[in-house]
């Protein structure tokens, strides 16, 4: 997905290696989180995340 993103110039320039990895560990990470801290105000957590990759991989600065 992000190698086929940056071929068709919908990504910058990143490693998609790199950043498919730390999505994997993201994605196996979070549900541990939420379970282990019932304080955890969802909404917040994953509009963190989704800015974070959002961040990581976009080709402009808004």
């Amino acid at each position: 997905m992000f190698r086929d993103g940056r071929q068709a110039g919908e990504y910058r320039k990143f490693a998609p290696r790199v950043m498919a990895l730390a999505l994997m560990a993201t994605l196996e990470n979070v549900p541990r989180e939420l379970m282990e801290r019932s304080d955890t105000k969802l909404e917040t957590f994953t509009t963190e995340l989704a800015d974070l990759f959002d961040h990581a991989t976009r080709k402009d600065a808004p």
